[in-house]
């Protein structure tokens, strides 16, 4: 099996992370909704997972394992 590199790693991560900020917008928005369609996160499926596809991507570029710089 072939190792993989840092930058693999890194795509890997933020691509699970993005999807999962999806399906947890999208489930926020089935579970606990808006009735009256006034929240901006709840009020439509789309919405809710475009919003948590976001933060799935900025988490998963804080946890991504960096290279440190050699001087």
């Amino acid at each position: 099996m072939k190792k993989l590199n840092g930058k693999t790693v890194c795509i890997i991560i933020c691509v699970l992370t993005t999807v999962l900020g999806a399906v947890g917008g999208y489930l926020l928005y089935r579970f606990v909704g808006c009735g009256s369609g006034a929240c901006s996160l709840t009020a439509k499926p789309y919405l809710g997972a475009m919003f948590g596809a976001v933060f799935g991507l900025l988490v998963g570029t804080i946890i991504c394992p960096q290279k440190k710089a050699e001087n």
